[in-house]
């Protein structure tokens, strides 16, 4: 099953790359979205290696030449904006959200927002701010980077041998494994993850959010740890969920309820959206690229990562995707 639609998924995929051929204007008028949301991560030049292994992130002219492109056809607006429904003007909007509380987004994505004047939300984990504990896909990342770099033999806790294309294969995976599992690579492979959180601090700190903050930009919560929702309890699921929003009021860095899930919503049902509406979250994204859910305050999000195309180029494939799974009725996402 899981099979099938992974191959639909790349048939759809491969079918959508034919809208490139179409205006983004007309494309746009025949799918009638009027605001789009769009995800990233990072904006680097050069690739830190928590990165490196998890997905391709913006260059900084890239992401510069994205927001030019964008300009032309939309307004770009705040989740405040799309929570009080007080979008203005005469273009269609686009959203901006960055994932992950990384420190690129004190450094290189707030002053090019500054600039031009355009609002953004960042959704990040707690557990990470302040560079004390690390995301474990990063661990992941700089594990795979070690073992490229030496491909030295490893064992398992039980002393096991791991085969290598195993390890490549399986190691940046979504699923959360425990601090030994990666504690025990790290030794074998010579990776120290509190050193590098010393040393290169890749998530954001308490008093350069706070500094965004009084810049006007808005924070959510992601939450705590970053792990696959559907994988949890939904008591563990909301456990997530309210730690860090306390975190997030506690800090005084938002007393707004905007929640992003971290991977995906994929699996998530109706009653935990109900959970997070008795929560006092108004807003919440998942990452389903242009499709509509049921539940009109969760919006889906396009990713910009993964790719050098243009962001003309990237969004007429989705348009043309969206208009495709539209004529078949299969653009809604249902909750049961």
């Amino acid at each position: 099953m899981m099979q099938d639609r992974s191959m639909k998924r790349r048939i759809l995929n491969t079918i959508s790359q034919s809208g490139r051929m179409f205006s983004l204007q007309a494309l746009l008028n025949t799918a009638k979205k009027n605001s789009i949301y769009l995800l990233y991560h990072t904006v680097n030049d050069e690739v830190p290696p928590h990165i490196k292994h998890l997905y391709r992130p913006r260059t900084t002219a890239e992401f510069g030449q994205d927001i030019d492109s964008l300009a032309r056809y939309f307004n770009f607006i705040s989740t405040a904006e799309i929570a009080t429904n007080t979008i203005t003007g005469g273009k269609r909007s686009v959203h901006l959200s960055f994932d992950d509380g990384l420190s690129s987004c004190y450094d290189t994505i707030r002053p090019l927002l500054l600039q031009k004047g355009i609002p953004a939300t960042f959704f990040i984990n707690p557990a990470f701010i302040g560079n004390n504990k690390m995301f474990h896909c990063h661990k992941a990342s700089l594990l795979r980077e070690a073992f490229l770099q030496k491909r030295t033999t490893l064992k398992n806790v039980a002393g096991e041998a791991i085969r290598g294309e195993k390890f490549l294969k399986t190691i940046t995976a979504i699923q959360s494994f425990s601090s030994a599992y990666y504690q025990n690579l790290a030794g074998q492979l010579g990776v120290n993850f509190e050193a590098y959180l010393r040393q290169y601090q890749p998530y954001l700190s308490v008093e350069q959010i706070k500094k965004m903050k009084e810049e006007g930009f808005e924070f959510g919560s992601h939450s705590l740890t970053h792990p696959l929702f559907a994988s949890l309890s939904q008591e563990d699921q909301l456990t997530e969920i309210t730690r860090s929003l306390q975190w997030l009021k506690d800090n005084h860095i938002s007393d707004e309820k905007y929640f992003a899930f971290p991977f995906s919503d994929v699996g998530i049902g109706r009653d935990l959206f109900l959970k997070l509406r008795e929560l006092g979250i108004s807003q919440s994204f998942g990452t389903s690229d242009m499709k509509v859910d049921i539940l009109a305050s969760h919006h889906h999000r396009i990713s910009f990562e993964n790719s050098g195309n243009e962001a003309a180029s990237i969004l007429k494939q989705q348009l043309f995707k969206y208009i495709l799974l539209k004529l078949i009725g299969r653009h809604k996402i249902e909750r049961r």
